[in-house]
């Protein structure tokens, strides 16, 4: 490491990412121990230190991985000063990653390198739309159902409203169809009552 990165890069190792400093030659200079515990879980050959990244981009391109090949691009253009910045999101094996890149003011010419795992962030948010479809499918049969109760109840109070109408013109059983009347009524402020819960935008009638 160059005098100049002497203790710059002390404060990496708190980051979750997996970070790399890269000098103006795009060569790895220094490196946080989330990279390095992710290098030995998978079974990397070294945390890369000294190397060259961007030629470790070009042998990836040049064995068909598009995402080394937009990488190698991006840094290029950092690295010779047309950008200060550059993202992309790639795949690797069954994990989704961010890489994240951005040039660094001091010392001069660095570039900082991180790798964020998105997959747990990915998954949550599947299963979170996933939740939301059930919830929307059980919301809609239950509004079908209780459309259809509403219904077939609604079609037995008109019949029995046709049957007080006919009973009221034998006053001998006005009793009977004050009876039918004042259930048929109650039924209805039921069914007013049960249509609002299912449809709040349902006015309720007096």
């Amino acid at each position: 490491m160059d005098g100049q990165d002497a203790g710059a890069w002390d404060g990496i190792d708190v980051l979750n990412a997996h970070v790399a400093v890269l000098d103006a030659t795009g060569r790895v200079i220094e490196v946080n121990s989330s990279w390095r515990r992710f290098g030995r879980q998978n079974d990397a050959v070294s945390d890369y230190v000294g190397f060259n990244y961007l030629e470790v981009c070009r042998q990836a391109a040049r064995q068909g991985e598009r995402a080394a090949a937009r990488t190698e691009r991006g840094l290029e253009a950092m690295l010779s000063g047309r950008a200060d910045r550059f993202s992309l999101a790639y795949h690797c094996a069954a994990r989704t990653f961010r890489l994240r890149a951005r040039t660094i003011s001091h010392p001069v010419g660095r570039v900082l390198i991180a790798h964020e795992d998105l997959t747990a962030l990915l998954i949550a948010r599947r299963e979170r739309n996933r939740a939301r479809s059930r919830l929307a499918a059980a919301r809609r049969e239950h509004a079908e159902v209780v459309a259809a109760i509403y219904e077939e109840v609604g079609q037995s109070l008109a019949a029995i409203t046709l049957a007080t109408q006919v009973l009221a013109r034998a006053p001998a059983n006005s009793s009977a169809v004050t009876t039918i009347r004042m259930a048929v009524d109650e039924a209805k402020r039921e069914l007013r009552l049960l249509r609002y819960k299912v449809d709040p935008g349902v006015r309720q009638s007096a």
